[in-house]
């Protein structure tokens, strides 16, 4: 199935029988929506915020 998305795939362990990535994790519970929303508004600030003083801007960034 990965053959169209890349040129070779190199998996270092596969458990077997392999049935879903979250039994391995120890804590794999769900990312809510509240917290989603916020990561997603925080990120957005940080984008849209004004560099801090004395902060070097790329002649890319600058053009805004």
């Amino acid at each position: 199935m990965l053959r169209a998305e890349a040129d070779e795939v190199a998996c270092l362990y596969e458990p077997d029988p392999f049935l879903a990535v979250g039994l391995y994790y120890q804590d794999f519970v769900p990312t809510g929506d509240a917290e989603i929303q916020r990561m997603l508004a925080e990120a957005r600030e940080r984008v849209h915020a004004p560099p801090a003083a004395g902060a070097a801007t790329s002649p890319d960034k600058a053009s805004g």
